[in-house]
């Protein structure tokens, strides 16, 4: 499980976790008004990766979440500059949850700076200055 502890000024987020979902893994996904999502990571062998999602939890209780399909984020990372080598080859998972992360992080209230450190890193993956 990867877990980040918002240190913003708004302190609105309580925290972001991001999981990857296999195959095996018993998963139930439901968006509209009664939106619900439930993963159940299966014993041993989970077979391949079927997607990837975020859950972010603010400190008034509430929550919200997004999932991306392991095409979804193949389709980002086909238009990565390093999508044949380095962590989309070694570490698939982290960057699964990554990019499910970055795309969701778009709707969540954060501070000024936050939003800026966010924007200077989309900058240097698409190779533009970050100034």
């Amino acid at each position: 499980m990867t877990v980040f502890r918002d240190r913003t000024r708004t302190r609105t987020v309580q925290s972001v976790s991001a999981q990857v979902v296999y195959e095996k893994d018993h998963f139930r996904l439901q968006y509209g008004l009664a939106e619900a999502l439930e993963h159940i990571p299966a014993s041993g062998d989970r077979g391949k990766p079927a997607g990837a999602y975020v859950i972010f939890r603010y400190k008034d209780g509430s929550h919200s979440f997004d999932y991306m399909t392991s095409s979804d984020i193949e389709q980002v990372r086909k238009r990565s500059k390093a999508s044949e080598s380095g962590p989309w080859i070694t570490d698939w998972p982290e960057m699964a949850k990554k990019t499910v992360i970055r795309r969701h992080v778009k709707l969540v209230p954060l501070s000024v700076e936050v939003s800026g450190l966010a924007a200077a890193e989309d900058c240097a993956y698409a190779g533009e200055s970050q100034i």
